[in-house]
């Protein structure tokens, strides 16, 4: 997504390095403020389990087509299929793989969404 920053592994931290800056009191918090969640946030434990697991690679097999991706990856694009799959109780989370029936070639478009955040319309 736009502004990710990775590390020299390639993974992508940018959700890590958020969470850290804003609960650390960073730009748009008050110097000093604590964290509190209100009712309708996340526990501080549902942070924890979302914020754990980003840099898992998940194996996705579509229709005999292998792709391999990073959690962070999938959870780019919230509230999706995808990112709810690598959800803290998602199956593919839980399972490290799964097998989807769908055209390869369009997964793959769907993949690159994912990890730029432009789509690219396959050829046909």
């Amino acid at each position: 997504s736009a502004g990710a920053r990775t590390n020299s592994g390639g993974r992508n931290t940018n959700l890590m390095n958020k969470a850290s800056f804003d609960m650390a009191g960073g730009e748009g918090s008050q110097k000093g403020a604590s964290f509190e969640p209100d009712d309708d946030d996340m526990s501080k434990e549902a942070i924890f389990r979302r914020l754990t697991n980003n840099d898992k690679v998940v194996t996705i097999n579509v229709s005999g087509k292998v792709y391999q991706t990073y959690v962070q990856t999938l959870r780019n694009m919230p509230g999706t299929l995808l990112a709810n799959y690598v959800e803290p109780d998602g199956d593919l989370l839980r399972l490290g793989h799964m097998f989807l029936d769908r055209d390869p070639e369009a997964f793959a478009a769907v993949l690159r969404y994912y990890r730029t955040d432009r789509l690219i319309q396959p050829a046909s």
